[in-house]
């Protein structure tokens, strides 16, 4: 089980019997995010720590997740209320852009194989450059229209964007 701490000047991550202080001075970016099945989630990237995930909900002994809505928005709201004065980090909202631009990447991909795929079987309109242009072109385009809503949106923390709360 994992639990967290938050201090003055640091929080503190537990896992079992390890526990490691992060300085809010160490914190570079703070993104919030919600999935479909709202299931918000905040994630801190911090130097020397990597990214660190906190969900809005936790696994039971049982097995079975459980939401935890009401203290997961009181935390979010206390560590923005510590960072706000003691970090110079990002503070984003929605999915991660690197995920989005990477969904275009293999998009392009997938569509200059299927390009040569259809004129090496004879399904070919034009000739396989052009036409494995106009592919990658059309998918990209599509996955950033899908995707628009889902950028990520610089926000200041004293004011937390309430659609990524519970």
């Amino acid at each position: 089980m994992t639990s967290i701490h938050l201090g003055d000047y640091s929080l503190s991550l537990r896992k079992g019997t390890t526990e490691q202080k992060i300085a809010y001075a160490n914190i570079f970016m703070v993104r919030m995010d919600v999935n479909t099945h709202s299931e918000y989630s905040i994630y801190l990237d911090a130097d020397g720590y990597g990214q660190i995930a906190i969900p809005s909900w936790t696994f039971t002994d049982q097995g079975k997740k459980e939401s935890q809505s009401s203290g997961y928005s009181l935390f979010v709201r206390v560590l923005h209320h510590h960072l706000q004065d003691k970090c110079r980090a990002n503070f984003k909202s929605g999915k991660d852009a690197g995920r989005i631009g990477l969904w275009a990447g293999i998009g392009a991909v997938l569509s200059v194989v299927v390009s040569f795929l259809m004129d090496y079987l004879g399904f070919g309109w034009i000739n396989p450059p052009l036409q494995a242009l106009f592919f990658s072109v059309v998918a990209v385009m599509l996955i950033l229209v899908f995707s628009i809503k889902k950028l990520p949106k610089s926000y200041h923390p004293s004011n937390i964007p309430l659609q990524f709360l519970p």
